[in-house]
């Protein structure tokens, strides 16, 4: 059977990688100061298909040296577990700042 898909242009991601790396970072999050996530997909500059995700955190809040640490750490931990796993995904993260009503997960 051959592609629908149109030539030159990748394909989207499959569900089982949106809902793989929907996990990875529910798992990681868990406990953390961040509200909550959303994700885009796409192709990147270098033509790779790519996962942005946002970590929401609150507007209000005050950051400290130790947060920025903590943050640090918690976009390593979910970027390497998306790297070493099948997702097939390149990951980029970024915090974005939201007010309480607007995350999502």
């Amino acid at each position: 059977m051959t592609s629908m898909w149109p030539p030159g242009v990748p394909a989207p991601p499959t569900e089982a990688q949106l809902e793989a790396a929907r996990a990875v970072v529910r798992e990681e999050i868990k406990g953390s100061f961040v509200s909550g996530f959303r994700l885009e997909f796409g192709e990147d500059s270098n033509g790779e298909k790519a996962v942005w995700i946002f970590l929401q955190s609150d507007s209000e809040r005050s950051w400290s040296k130790d947060d920025e640490r903590k943050i640090y750490e918690l976009t390593s931990r979910i970027r390497e577990k998306i790297l070493n796993s099948e997702i097939g995904l390149w990951p980029y993260i970024d915090v974005e700042e939201v007010g309480s009503d607007d995350a999502v997960s």
